[in-house]
């Protein structure tokens, strides 16, 4: 009897131990299921990426360069296509003398990023040297000034902030390019008595800024001309490009003041605002009764330029600007010094010129 209870109690232990194993294997089945599911998702994701590598025909070693200097390159962006370009050259030649130019600035509206934001990140990050465009936000004098007391070369361009220890200022000479355009203008206005009005639409109506003493050059120069004055109007009209279509409404605002005369000639200072002037004649049907004076060369102006809807566009010398502010930082780290200023050049482009 004994004997048949133990073996009884034996078979007992080995159901329960039986019992335990499958209950403990079944607890690990969705852990082991989890780290099957990983597994797959990491292997499709490893083959994906040599899948674009291979498509692009870019070998694993050749994907990744090391730099040994990394600069910042600040902007705002509502001039997207000039500071891509500017950049393009910026890197080129940065790259030949073994550094990397990162762009900071776009897609801000998203971020919520100030200039004066990103100034602080790239002093945080201890990059090699910063390009700016001081676009006379306020403070951003400030971070220009604490990035070079922090031993990082500071390069400004377009605008200056000479009240700064930054080391060099790319931009033009707004004096000589208000006489261009004055010179231009001066061709375009037609002879006789009629009075004639131009309108400068400013996107910064700071009176140390480019664009307004560009302004006052052109206002100068007619006023004074023998063929021009007395009849001559220059106006300057602020062009608001901080919020999202704000530029496009002061400019359906200027074709719809009830009484005026529409402008004989308009002047833009930036790309946008001239793709959104083109495109308010277009809507208003005011194509010919006004002469659009564009800024650099989107595909909606250089259109425009062949169909005659705009008499012309100036355009400033990118690949000088990238180059020479690469050239700036990198003269600077390696000399210990570097020129103050490097001017721009700046002309204009015609229909003729598009017809070559």
């Amino acid at each position: 009897m004994n004997t048949d209870k133990e073996g009884q109690l034996n078979k007992n232990e080995e159901r329960k131990d039986f019992r335990r194993r499958v209950s403990k294997s079944r607890g690990q089945w969705p852990v082991l299921a989890a780290l099957v599911l990983i597994g797959v998702v990491l292997w499709s994701t490893l083959f994906r990426y040599q899948e674009i590598i291979a498509g692009a025909g870019v070998d694993e070693a050749e994907n990744w360069t090391v730099y040994n200097r990394h600069f910042a390159m600040i902007v705002d962006d509502e001039d997207e296509a000039f500071w891509r370009d500017v950049y393009t050259y910026m890197q080129e030649e940065a790259n030949q003398q073994d550094a990397y130019v990162e762009l900071k600035g776009f897609d801000r509206f998203s971020s919520d990023y100030s200039l004066r934001d990103l100034m602080d990140i790239a002093v945080a990050s201890e990059v090699n040297g910063i390009i700016v465009e001081n676009t006379g936000e306020r403070g951003l004098e400030e971070k220009i000034q604490a990035a070079a007391e922090a031993g990082i070369p500071v390069v400004t361009v377009l605008n200056d902030a000479p009240l700064t220890d930054r080391v060099c200022f790319v931009g033009i000479n707004p004096y000589s390019v208000g006489q261009k355009y004055s010179s231009e203008l001066l061709k375009l206005i037609p002879e006789g008595e009629d009075a004639v009005r131009i309108c400068v639409l400013l996107t910064d109506d700071a009176v140390d800024r480019n664009e307004y003493q560009i302004y006052t050059q052109i206002n100068t120069d007619l006023v004074t001309n023998p063929k021009t004055s007395g009849r001559v109007s220059v106006e300057a009209i602020r062009i608001p490009t901080d919020a999202p279509f704000a530029s496009e409404e002061a400019i359906r605002e200027l074709f719809q003041t009830e009484g005026g005369k529409i402008p004989d000639y308009i002047i833009c200072f930036n790309s946008l605002v001239t793709d959104s002037v083109y495109q308010t004649v277009l809507d208003f049907n005011l194509a010919g009764q006004t002469q659009i004076i564009g800024y650099y060369t989107s595909v909606t102006t250089l259109d425009a330029i062949r169909n005659g809807n705009v008499a012309m566009t100036m355009m400033a010398d990118t690949e000088g600007m990238g180059r020479a502010c690469a050239r700036a930082l990198l003269d600077q780290i390696e000399e210990g010094r570097t020129n103050s200023y490097y001017e721009i050049e700046m002309n204009f482009m015609t229909a003729d010129d598009l017809s070559h």
